[in-house]
C-alpha cells in the first residue's frame, strides 16, 4: 500500500471509531441519566411508602375515610330531622297560650317545655353539629390530602417503570454491541472499557497518522525539488532555442512578456482585494459574535451549561479551501475567574454539548432581526436531562420575542413540559399517527 493509502486508510478508521466513542459515550451518557432519575424517583416513592404506606394502603385508607363521612353525613341527617321537630314544636308553643299537650290533651307546663326545647336546639347547635362539621371538615382535609399523595404515587410509580424499561433497553443495547448478554454492572464496565479502548486506539492512529503525513510531506518537499531542477533545466534549453529566435519572434516576446507583467499586476491586485474580503468577512463575523455574546451567555446559564465552565468563548478563524477562503469556529468554554479554558468537544457530555448548542443557535437567532420571523427546532432536547428540558421550555417561552416558533419531537415529556408551559391561546399541537396513500396523517389538538 502507497503512503497515501495508508494515511486514507488511518483516516477512516480514525473517523470509524470516533462514530463508534461516540455512539458508546451517548449510551454511557443515558445510563447515568436513567440511574440518577431512577434514584430520584425511588427516593421520592420511599417517603410516600414511608409515611403513607403503598398505593393499596392509601386506598384502603381513603375508602375508611369515605365510609367515615358517610356515617357523619347520616347522623348529621338525624340531628337535622330532630332539630325539625324540636323547631316546630318551639313554633306550635309560641302562637298558644294554652297548658294542654296538643297530642294527648293532658295539662302541661307551657312556659318550662319551652324553655327546655329552646335549650336542646343550643346544645345540638353548639355541641353536637358543630362537632359533626368539624370532623367531616378533618376528614376532607385528609381525604385531599391522600388523593393528591394517590396521585402522586401513581404518577412515580409509572415514572420509574417506564426509567426501568429505559434501563432495560440501554443493557440491551450495550449487549447487543457486545455479543452476548450483559448484566447491569457488565454493561456499566463494558462502556467504560470499550471507551477507553477506542479512546487509545485513536489517539495511536492519530499519532501515526501525523508521522505519516509528515513523512509524505517530506517526499512531497523532494519531489518538488526535483520537479524544480527539471524546470530549471527545460527553461534553460528552451532560453538557448529562443536565443535563436529572428527579431520578428523577438518582438512578439517583447509584447508577451508586458502582458506577462500586466497580468502578474492584475494578479498581486486581485491578491490584495481578496485579503481585504477576509478581513472584513472576518471582522463581520467577530462582530456579529461579539453582539450575540451577552444572549449567547445568558441562554447558557438559563439552560444549566457547564458547573466549572461558566462562559462560551467563539473563535473565528479563515482557512483556505478549494481556492477560497472560509471561516472555520472553534468554541471554548472559559472558568469566570480562573485563567482556565478548554474546548467544548473535549471535556462536555453530550447534553452540555447540546446546551452550548442551543445558546449559540438561539442567542445568534434573537440578537439579528430575520425578515422571516421564526425558529425551527428540530428534536431540541437530545440528551437533555428534565431539569434542563424545563429550562428550554421556559427559555423558548420568555425570551424569544414575537417570533413563531417550529418544535419537532418524539421526546413525550418536552412535549409535556411544553403542554405545560406555553399558554393555550398561543399554540397549536399537530400529533403525527400514521401514514397512508397521501402522505402522513396528523391530528390537531
Amino acid at each position: 500500500m502507497s503512503t497515501r493509502g495508508a494515511v486514507l486508510f488511518e483516516v477512516s478508521e480514525i473517523d470509524s471509531l470516533t462514530r463508534k466513542r461516540v455512539e458508546l459515550v451517548r449510551i454511557r451518557d443515558s445510563f447515568s441519566e436513567n440511574t440518577t432519575n431512577l434514584g430520584k424517583t425511588a427516593s421520592e416513592l420511599k417517603k410516600i411508602y414511608h409515611k403513607y404506606g403503598k398505593k393499596q394502603a392509601v386506598e384502603f385508607t381513603l375508602r375508611g375515610i369515605g365510609e367515615q363521612k358517610d356515617r357523619l353525613k347520616k347522623e348529621r341527617g338525624q340531628v337535622d330531622s330532630r332539630l325539625r321537630v324540636i323547631n316546630d314544636a318551639i313554633e306550635y308553643l309560641g302562637k298558644t297560650i294554652e297548658n294542654i299537650c296538643p297530642v294527648c290533651g293532658s295539662d302541661i307546663k307551657r312556659d318550662q317545655i319551652l324553655g327546655n326545647l329552646k335549650l336542646q336546639i343550643a346544645k345540638y347547635k353548639t355541641k353536637t353539629i358543630k362537632g359533626i362539621d368539624k370532623r367531616l371538615r378533618f376528614l376532607e382535609r385528609q381525604e385531599g390530602t391522600l388523593e393528591d399523595i394517590l396521585s402522586d404515587l401513581e404518577k412515580f410509580e409509572g415514572e420509574f417503570k417506564e426509567l426501568g424499561g429505559t434501563k432495560s433497553r440501554l443493557i440491551g443495547e450495550v449487549s447487543e454491541i457486545a455479543g452476548k448478554k450483559l448484566g447491569e454492572r457488565e454493561a456499566r464496565v463494558f462502556l467504560r472499557r470499550e471507551i477507553g479502548n477506542a479512546t487509545a486506539r485513536i489517539n495511536r492512529l492519530q499519532r501515526a497518522y501525523r508521522t505519516k503525513e509528515r513523512v509524505l510531506q517530506n517526499v512531497e518537499r523532494g519531489t518538488e525539488k526535483i520537479k524544480a531542477i527539471y524546470d530549471v533545466v527545460s527553461t534553460k534549453d528552451r532560453f538557448n532555442q529562443l536565443s535563436r529566435v529572428t527579431s520578428g519572434e523577438a518582438k512578439e516576446m517583447k509584447r508577451l512578456d508586458k502582458k506577462i507583467r500586466e497580468l502578474n499586476a492584475l494578479k498581486n491586485r486581485l491578491v490584495k482585494i481578496a485579503d481585504a474580503i477576509t478581513t472584513t468577512q472576518t471582522k463581520l463575523a467577530e462582530g456579529m459574535i461579539q453582539k450575540a455574546s451577552p444572549k449567547i451567555d445568558q441562554f447558557y446559564s438559563l439552560l444549566g451549561g457547564h458547573p466549572y465552565y461558566k462562559r462560551l468563548r467563539i473563535i473565528v478563524q479563515p482557512r483556505k479551501t478549494g481556492g477560497g477562503v472560509k471561516n472555520s469556529y472553534q468554541i471554548k468554554a472559559d472558568h469566570p475567574t480562573e485563567k482556565i479554558s478548554t474546548f467544548v468537544s473535549d471535556e462536555f457530555s453530550a447534553s452540555q454539548m447540546n446546551c452550548t448548542a442551543l445558546s449559540i443557535f438561539l442567542g445568534m437567532s434573537v440578537s439579528f432581526s430575520r425578515r422571516l420571523g421564526f425558529i425551527i427546532l428540530d428534536d431540541p432536547s437530545q440528551s437533555l436531562d428534565s431539569g434542563q428540558k424545563i429550562a428550554l421550555v421556559k427559555l423558548l417561552r420568555d425570551k424569544l420575542g414575537h417570533r413563531q416558533l417550529f418544535v419537532s419531537s418524539q421526546d413525550s415529556e418536552l412535549e409535556r413540559f411544553l403542554l405545560q408551559q406555553m399558554p393555550r391561546r398561543e399554540r397549536i399541537v399537530y400529533n403525527f399517527i400514521g401514514w397512508d396513500k397521501t402522505g402522513p396523517r396528523l391530528k390537531i389538538n
